[in-house]
């Protein structure tokens, strides 16, 4: 479908460079999460947190709240982690929506998503939507044939 090559050109522009550091965008890939302690773990990893406390969620969130710089999270394929089950614990409920909640929460933190899903990611954030609207059949062909360029005269293109 071609949304994480979009949000990936989109964390790679020139003008979110000029907001963000290219140390403070982060990707988080979220394909094949089977946990919220997965999920935190590879969050935690991409947003190399070095502290580890045993309580990963106060990990990030500590490590986001050290400074004020601003940071760009993108969740490529965020679906596969909304469709966790919330946990409870002695600590409380906690979901992938709470933990993406906290983090919009923290000013300076912006984040972007992936997602094949009309549902939002979470009630509690505005989310500024921007539909991506499909790519005429010449112009993918284009694009497919850059990027793999044996594919051009092969009889099956038309049809993938």
């Amino acid at each position: 479908m071609g949304k994480t090559s979009v949000a990936v050109a989109v964390m790679e522009n020139e003008l979110i460079g000029t907001k963000y550091q290219e140390s403070h965008r982060f990707w988080v890939p979220c394909v094949g999460i089977m946990s919220i302690d997965t999920f935190l773990q590879i969050l935690s990893k991409s947003l190399r947190v070095s502290q580890d406390t045993g309580a990963p969620l106060k990990d990030i969130l500590y490590t986001l709240k050290s400074t004020q710089d601003p940071r760009l999270i993108l969740f490529d394929n965020l679906e596969t982690a909304m469709r966790l089950p919330e946990v409870v614990s002695d600590g409380g409920r906690l979901s992938v929506e709470g933990i993406i909640s906290q983090l919009a929460r923290i000013p300076y933190v912006s984040i972007l998503v992936t997602i094949l899903s009309n549902n939002l990611p979470s009630d509690t954030i505005a989310w500024e939507l921007v539909h991506l609207e499909d790519v005429a059949r010449e112009d993918a062909r284009t694009i497919f044939t850059s990027i793999c360029p044996t594919a051009a005269g092969h009889s099956s293109l038309d049809t993938i």
